[in-house]
């Protein structure tokens, strides 16, 4: 007997969005705790490669599980609505923070380094998104 495949609709696709979302934002916090306990228990000096790495692999876990988690709690959604909506959000966060960043920078609150990290974060993140969403595409044969 043939199975009947379900459409995704407009409002599955955003509930999986928001789904992705707030996913992201958990994962992003526990991964960002986690690299922080442990940094505090290493308890010597950080080098560069370990603190690039401690400001990049968060949104990176954070948008490879939050792709993960809409695919298993959203049946029927558009991956590829989830997908590219996600990225979206994700340039325009790290964009605002630029330009905020940008706007302070006589303050002296702000590096080179943290404007490179802060723009680093948002290719890393739509990459992480990628591979996430990418895992559950079926293939093209």
């Amino acid at each position: 007997m043939e199975k009947s495949v379900r459409r995704p609709n407009f409002w599955s696709s955003i509930g999986g969005l928001l789904v992705a979302c707030i996913a992201f934002a958990v994962v992003l916090f526990l991964v960002n705790a986690i690299l922080y306990l442990l940094s505090l228990l290493r308890g010597s000096e950080i080098s560069w490669l370990e603190k690039a790495f401690n400001e990049l692999a968060p949104p990176a876990a954070g948008a490879y599980a939050s792709m993960l988690v809409a695919h298993k709690i959203c049946k029927t959604y558009s991956k590829n609505f989830v997908f590219f909506g996600f990225s979206a959000l994700i340039i325009a966060f790290i964009a605002v923070s630029l330009i905020l960043m940008f706007l302070a920078w006589g303050s002296g609150r702000f590096s080179v380094y943290n404007a490179v990290m802060q723009g680093l974060a948002a290719p890393v993140a739509i990459a992480g998104a990628y591979w996430g969403q990418k895992k559950h595409q079926p293939d093209a044969d």
